[in-house]
């Protein structure tokens, strides 16, 4: 599969957003807004913005960051460590877990979540397998 450069995006006149990085947004959120911080954090995690087995920053230090209340950042985090995502050291902090191959399943289950969303919202308007496939190609 040949990878595109931004440029090959300019000259087929298209706009793509390179930007993989995930905003909270907090008017009419579809997600609540603890939930959309999990979510900035798991896509640093899949990145490798913090990398298996390392500590994670702060809860304070987050939620200055991300820039909402401390104890919207300790919800995601919750949130987190039932999904797997990173656990609880006593007396240590929390960490990503160090889990290599557990990671690479959580990120391909999440991988096939969202193609999932895209091929259902690609049906209700009415495309086919084909079509679809048609369109990726042609992207």
């Amino acid at each position: 599969m040949k990878s595109l450069s931004v440029s090959d995006f300019i000259r087929k006149g298209r706009v793509v957003n390179l930007n993989y990085e995930m905003s909270i947004t907090r008017d009419t959120p579809e997600l609540p807004i603890y939930l959309q911080v999990a979510e900035k954090i798991k896509s640093e995690i899949f990145r490798g913005v913090y990398a298996p087995g390392t500590k994670s920053p702060s809860i304070r230090s987050l939620s200055k960051e991300i820039g909402v209340s401390s104890n919207t950042v300790q919800r995601a985090i919750h949130v987190m460590c039932r999904d797997s995502f990173i656990e609880k050291r006593s007396s240590h902090g929390f960490f990503v877990i160090s889990d290599s191959d557990c990671l690479a399943k959580l990120k391909l289950d999440a991988a096939a979540h969202i193609l999932n969303g895209f091929l259902h919202s690609m049906h209700q308007i009415g495309y086919t397998d084909k079509m679809i496939m048609e369109l990726i190609i042609d992207f």
